[in-house]
């Protein structure tokens, strides 16, 4: 079976199953991204997991990133060691989106290369402002679009959207606490390639009881 799921048949087969699982949200759709820290020990030899920023503190492990639309579709994934930036890992992410729509982010993702991504993609990405007080776009020329973003975050329209966007909290809460979801790391799921296997597992178990609480059903 490990041999089978490093085949490309198979790994064909499990994107197409949470594709399946996840379709398109409509235009206009609010887009939310963030990460969900995978820990390890300390002691582990496991020489993909790094050091890195966790739930609050410095934490040995990986990551997972994530770009869930407001209708619960789940867009774009995937898992790095946890001294990968968010915001790079996210600016690979949002390729998979298509405008017009926004995309919603905390503080971390106020970064002029992501704006400028999101922008070409039709899509507007509004930062959260209050852990750092309020930003200005400062004496460099800035992005339009983190100009715009900047402005949206302190109106109406944007704050809600903001608020709005603590739904991926929830997701990333109901993906760890539902039966056979995505808990911490077995002492058995080390190296990169296996995370990213076991979490997917996790992330098609997760949509699929989703899919059939959505339509009344039962397995």
């Amino acid at each position: 079976m490990s041999r089978r799921l490093e085949s490309e048949s198979v790994k064909a087969l499990l994107q197409a199953a949470l594709a399946w699982l996840n379709p398109p949200p409509p235009p206009r759709t609010e887009h939310w991204v963030d990460g969900k820290p995978l820990t390890v020990g300390g002691a582990t030899r496991d020489p993909d997991a790094h050091a890195g920023r966790g739930a609050g503190m410095l934490a040995k492990g990986y990551k997972l990133h994530a770009i869930w639309a407001a209708t619960g579709s789940l867009e774009g994934w995937d898992v790095e060691p946890l001294n990968v930036s968010e915001p790079k890992v996210a600016a690979r992410l949002v390729t998979v989106l298509e405008g017009p729509g926004y995309l919603l982010g905390d503080h971390l993702f106020d970064w002029r290369v992501l704006y400028n991504l999101a922008g070409s993609r039709g899509l507007q990405l509004v930062v959260n402002p209050e852990r750092h007080g309020s930003p200005t776009p400062g004496r460099r020329r800035q992005s339009p679009y983190r100009v715009i973003g900047l402005k949206l975050a302190h109106a109406p329209l944007g704050r809600a959207m903001l608020h709005r966007r603590y739904g991926i909290d929830r997701l990333f809460g109901q993906l760890g606490n539902s039966a056979g979801g995505l808990g911490p790391l077995p002492n058995w799921v080390r190296r990169i390639h296996r995370v990213r296997r076991w979490v997917q597992a996790k992330l098609i178990w997760f949509c699929f009881r989703r899919y059939l609480k959505n339509h009344h059903l039962r397995c």
